[in-house]
């Protein structure tokens, strides 16, 4: 393709993007050529007040500051992108250089997007992702009760995402309490299938790896009977019918008592 098809093509391009101009300047930065959709709808620079103006004459001192180190790198060769505020709106502006034939910079180009829409949206998936790895963090604490004791309630439904979480969340907390034993109750899981049950176990296995012993609690008739289906190992690990009786159990094993746990959980703020 020759160069003038080759801009002719380019041109079209930018004439149909209605959120999209670009700005042509030579080595004075002297606005050579404007073209593009988006000044029909954007007044940062109307096409009349910056053609055969310089990047000094034509813009506000706000735009001025964002580009003109980009202005200046693109005639030693170099590619810049920033993200400018501006009148409400957010403006993407890509600068780089315009080559001839011969590979040679003969002018640079400032490729000015309309992007407020899509970086609102981004802060929106950004503000929505923390609000869920909160919620999931709630949804599954993991509480020192007492020294090298810790327990983690699961409540609701365990999907293999929840599954993963469950599983950092425990390793990371057995590791930081240097914990001995950990008492995973699953009372408050509503539905335990085969794909939670090998969930769990897995979670155990891997906790055992770290020395932590698992007393997993809350297990009803229909989980012992969907575990003995899985034909699961659980070899080391030890099951109490519920949270009290696992509670005993554990801190007869590090050696601790029921009024040590609850001034210990008091003390590091559990409730």
């Amino acid at each position: 393709m020759k160069p003038e098809q080759a801009q002719i093509l380019f041109d079209t391009l930018l004439q149909n993007l209605p959120d999209t101009f670009a700005l042509y300047f030579d080595k004075d930065f002297r606005y050579i050529e404007v073209q593009g959709g988006g000044l029909e709808r954007d007044d940062i620079t109307p096409r009349e007040s910056v053609l055969g103006r310089t990047l000094w004459e034509a813009m506000p001192p706000l735009v001025i500051q964002a580009v003109e180190l980009g202005y200046r790198a693109v005639f030693v060769g170099e590619r810049s992108q920033v993200d400018l505020p501006y009148d409400g709106n957010i403006y993407e502006i890509t600068m780089a250089p315009a080559r001839d034939g011969s590979g040679s910079i003969v002018a640079g180009i400032s490729v000015i997007r309309d992007v407020t829409a899509q970086r609102n949206t981004e802060h929106l998936l950004q503000i929505i992702a923390g609000q869920e790895a909160a919620l999931r963090e709630l949804s599954t604490p993991l509480i020192p009760l007492a020294d090298n004791v810790v327990v983690m309630p699961i409540i609701g439904t365990i999907d293999a995402r929840r599954a993963q979480q469950i599983m950092e969340t425990l390793l990371e907390g057995v590791a930081a309490n240097q914990a001995d034993v950990a008492l995973l109750d699953i009372s408050g899981v509503r539905v335990v299938d085969t794909q939670v049950a090998d969930a769990l176990l897995r979670v155990a296995q891997a906790a055992k790896l770290l020395g932590t012993q698992i007393v997993l609690t809350g297990i009803r008739a229909e989980v012992a009977q969907t575990i003995v289906h899985l034909g699961a190992d659980m070899t080391g690990i030890v099951t109490r019918s519920n949270l009290q009786d696992g509670l005993r159990y554990a801190l007869a094993m590090v050696g601790a008592d029921m009024a040590k746990a609850s001034a210990f959980a008091k003390g590091t703020g559990t409730r």
